[in-house]
């Protein structure tokens, strides 16, 4: 009788033990809100643009990490940057992470943001906005979300090759499979835009105005990892009123335009 007691004491031990180290290896949960704090003492003008205009937070970065990424290597990597989840973007399974301030100037924040981008385990790092000018109809703040989102300066690409798939066509080039290019028609409203943006996901990333062609850079839920999956995508956003051009950037080469 003792002898069994024991045994089913070892069995119980052994599975609590089990889901306690399931339990530890699981990812923590992306949460539902941004949760951004509306105190602006943390933050740092854009280079070319006022503090009235296009403002990023010092101590907040957004971090994607790679599929393959482990629940333990993620509170790892939190631990060593002092980093506390406090909000987070489902739809792309980012999270929302509040650091210790890495300084006041912009190139502190992309110092930042370039470390953890380099991280294992880490797809993407970005900077956070925390107060973007309207665009193109004017800068003026009372417009609110009826304005179109400002277009970041660059187009703020992740170096890592990780979420990206080879050319069809045999070339030595690779294609982003989680990020496509937008340009809006130019009567577009920001309603729209912002509409598109929450119906696939999408998260701005970067932008560029070349060409007198506002293009947002924008972050999707991994669609699959062939190219025709991100090309579906990008050929159904295309089909949205409002939108004029959309293309699959390239990690190296050149661009695919739809």
């Amino acid at each position: 009788m003792l002898r069994t007691s024991i045994t089913h004491c070892a069995i119980a031990a052994l599975i609590l033990g089990s889901a306690e180290a399931q339990q530890n290896a699981a990812r923590p949960p992306v949460p539902a809100l941004p949760h951004l704090p509306t105190d602006s003492t943390f933050t740092v003008e854009a280079p070319g643009y006022a503090r009235a205009e296009l403002l990023y937070f010092r101590n907040i970065l957004g971090i994607t990490f790679k599929d393959t990424t482990s629940g333990a290597s993620i509170s790892r990597l939190l631990a060593s940057y002092h980093g506390r989840i406090i909000g987070g973007v489902p739809g792309v399974k980012e999270y929302l992470v509040q650091i210790p301030d890495p300084g006041r100037s912009f190139g502190a924040v992309e110092a930042m943001v370039r470390r953890l981008g380099a991280e294992p385990g880490v797809a993407l790092a970005r900077k956070v906005y925390y107060r973007t000018p309207a665009y193109p109809n004017g800068r003026d703040a009372s417009h609110g979300d009826t304005a179109r989102p400002a277009v970041p300066p660059t187009p703020n690409l992740p170096d890592d090759s990780t979420l990206t798939v080879p050319s069809p066509s045999g070339m030595n080039v690779r294609y982003y499979r989680n990020i496509v290019v937008i340009i809006f028609d130019d009567s577009t409203s920001g309603v729209s835009v912002r509409r598109i943006f929450a119906k696939y996901g999408g998260v701005i990333i970067g932008g560029s105005e070349a060409r007198d062609e506002p293009a947002y850079y924008v972050q999707i839920p991994d669609p699959g990892t062939t190219f025709a999956a991100i090309d579906a995508v990008a050929s159904l956003i295309k089909t949205e009123p409002g939108v004029h051009l959309v293309y699959v950037p390239t990690w190296s080469g050149l661009i695919r335009i739809r």
